[in-house]
């Protein structure tokens, strides 16, 4: 998790007239997912101890960043390709945010982005996550989203492989509803 240090060199990359390259929004993108991830994951002592240092703890914030570089990606009239998508929907998956990783695979289809399994599989790490870190009422909804990823792959033209099926058999298991897991 090096979201502090990432913000850092670009905020010195402006201050020192350096143009980034393509590849430098996609970096950002992925340092927040790292950042998404870790405060998901944040055990409560750990929570409570950077809270009361006034640490941003809210896990929406990478989610936002790394919007706003898209946004900033466009904004400067770049087509973004596969990889920011990729690192958006490992944002999602990161921040346990299963709308937004269905939300962000709608928007690269109708950007004319074609998704690869990596894309499917990040929403899918969305769906296992979601039934570990986000409300527990969203669980029917998250292996709803999970169940419709391989028909969704399979009209794209993309494999349904033994990772796709075991991501959603662990979506299944994740909100203990493996008697489930037997029809999928």
């Amino acid at each position: 998790d090096q979201l502090a240090q990432a913000r850092g060199l670009l905020v010195e990359m402006e201050l020192q007239h350096v143009a980034p390259t393509l590849a430098t929004p996609n970096a950002f993108i992925n340092d927040c997912a790292a950042r998404a991830t870790s405060l998901t994951e944040l055990p409560r002592e750990k929570h409570t101890q950077l809270r009361r240092l006034g640490v941003d703890l809210d896990v929406r914030s990478p989610a936002t960043l790394a919007s706003r570089q898209m946004q900033t990606l466009m904004g400067e009239r770049h087509a973004p390709d596969r990889h920011p998508y990729l690192g958006l929907l490992r944002v999602a998956a990161g921040a346990a945010d299963v709308p937004r990783a269905q939300s962000i695979l709608t928007q690269m289809l109708d950007a004319g982005v074609p998704p690869t399994e990596k894309h499917f599989h990040s929403l899918l790490h969305a769906c296992v996550r979601g039934q570990r870190y986000a409300e527990p009422d969203m669980a029917e909804s998250h292996l709803r989203v999970a169940l419709a990823a391989p028909p969704s792959m399979a009209a794209l033209g993309l494999p349904v492989t033994a990772r796709t099926i075991d991501l959603v058999l662990q979506a299944h298991t994740a909100a203990k509803r493996v008697y489930r897991s037997v029809a999928v």
